[in-house]
């Protein structure tokens, strides 16, 4: 009973680490969405032109900041060993913000990985 309710403190921890690179991910992917669309102002016929275009462009990140750490959270509390791999991929790709994704990034690696005892 003991080993059960620390499996899910375990991922209790590791689901709440994931909600927040989701919530990262949004804001990396609205901050690019109006990056782009700003940039883009000069060349766009209209404001919803520019916003549109930065929007699609914010896509790849909406999916891979977003969704993967909603699916892999699904997936870990379903007992799917492949949740660590889809957590990961967002995991690397808030590394790359640097200086507090970095750090942020390097913890969502080390808890997701870290041994269970």
């Amino acid at each position: 009973m003991k080993e059960n309710n620390k499996t899910i403190f375990k991922n209790i921890i590791r689901a709440i680490l994931l909600v927040v690179l989701a919530i990262i991910g949004t804001g990396v992917s609205i901050a690019v969405a109006i990056g782009i669309g700003t940039i883009g102002m000069g060349s766009c016929i209209s404001e919803a032109e520019c916003l549109t275009l930065g929007t699609l462009y914010a896509l790849p990140f909406i999916l891979t900041l977003i969704i993967l750490p909603i699916v892999s959270i699904i997936g870990m509390f379903n007992g799917n060993k492949y949740f660590r791999i889809l957590a990961t991929i967002p995991s690397v790709i808030i590394l790359l913000i640097f200086p507090i994704g970095t750090v942020m990034g390097a913890i969502f690696i080390w808890r997701i990985y870290k041994k269970q005892k």
